[in-house]
C-alpha cells in the first residue's frame, strides 16, 4: 500500500478526493481514509503539525497499515529566493533546523546524528530519476488566483535539501539563516521526520511540497490567500503521479 501523511485539514482533503471508493477509518485519534488510485491501494491520515505527530503517522501507515512507501505530502515555505510560489520540491536530502547536537560529548556513546540532525535518509538516483521523469512533461498551469498573483507562469520542479522544525519559521531572518546554513531549498514542519521514521523502519519514503510562501513575516497572508488552491493543485498531481505508476516503480528499486 502507499501511504500518506498529511499534516493539514486542507492538504489531507485535497488528497482524499483523489481517492475512489474512499472509506474512512480511525486509529485511535487519526483519521484515515483508504481507497484507489488507478491500481494502487492508497491510505491516507491526517496526522497533525509538527514532528511528534507525522512521526506517529507514518508509524501508524507503517506498523498498521503495511505502507511500502509513504508520501509527504503539502505546503512548504520557500528559504531559497529562486522559488516561487506554485514550485515543487522534492526531498532529495533531509534535516532538523531546530536541533543541534554538536556539543554533546560523544566518546564511549552512540550518537547517531550529530551537528543539526542531518536525517540519515537520501533519495537514491534512480528513485530520483523515476520521480522526476514522470514531472518530465510541463507542470499543468497554476490555479488563475494563484497564477495571477505570484506572477509563476511556469511552475518547475526542484530536487534538493529539505529542512524540517517545529519552530515555524516566519522572518526573512530564520530564512535566510537556514538558506545559509544547509544551503536549504525549503521548509515544512513534518517531511525530515517522516523519512526519519520510514528509514529506521526500512521504508521508502518521498516527500514532495508545493511552495505556498516565503517562509517570511508575511507567510500567514500568503496561506491563507493561495493555500487551499495550491493544496488541490498538488493532489493532483500526486494522482497523476501514482496513476502513471510511481508506487509500483518505486517499490521494485
Amino acid at each position: 500500500m502507499l501511504g500518506i501523511v498529511c499534516a493539514l485539514s486542507d492538504e489531507f482533503n485535497a488528497m482524499v478526493s483523489q481517492l475512489k471508493d474512499a472509506k474512512h477509518e480511525t486509529y485511535h485519534s487519526f483519521d484515515i481514509y483508504i481507497g484507489q488510485i488507478g491500481i494502487t491501494k492508497v491510505g491516507i491520515i491526517l496526522s497533525g503539525v509538527g514532528k511528534v505527530n507525522s512521526s506517529i503517522g507514518a508509524c501508524v501507515l507503517i506498523e498498521h497499515f503495511s505502507a511500502k512507501l509513504i508520501l509527504s505530502i503539502g505546503l512548504a515555505g520557500a528559504v531559497n529566493s529562486e522559488l516561487m510560489i506554485g514550485d515543487l520540491v522534492i526531498g532529495e536530502r533531509l534535516m532538523y533546523y531546530d536541533s543541534y547536537l554538536s556539543n554533546l560529548p560523544t566518546e564511549g556513546i552512540k550518537v547517531e546524528i550529530v551537528s543539526h540532525m542531518a536525517v540519515p535518509f537520501t533519495i537514491g538516483e534512480n528513485i530520483l530519476r523515476c520521480v522526476t521523469g514522470l514531472l518530465r512533461d510541463e507542470l499543468p498551469p497554476l490555479p488563475d488566483m494563484v497564477k495571477k498573483r505570484s506572477n509563476n507562469l511556469y511552475p518547475k520542479v526542484w530536487t534538493g535539501l529539505m529542512a524540517s522544525g517545529d519552530m515555524p519559521v516566519d522572518s526573512k531572518l530564520s530564512a535566510d539563516k537556514i538558506y545559509n546554513t544547509f544551503n536549504a531549498l525549503s521548509v515544512d514542519m513534518e517531511s525530515a521526520s517522516i523519512c526519519h521514521v520510514s528509514h529506521r523502519y526500512n521504508t521508502m519514503a518521498l516527500p514532495i511540497r508545493i511552495i505556498s510562501d516565503y517562509a517570511n513575516e508575511h507567510s500567514i497572508v500568503y496561506l491563507l490567500r493561495y493555500g487551499r488552491d495550491l493544496c488541490n493543485y498538488l493532489a493532483e498531481i500526486v494522482k497523476k503521479m501514482v496513476e502513471s505508476g510511481l508506487y509500483q516503480s518505486i517499490i521494485t528499486f
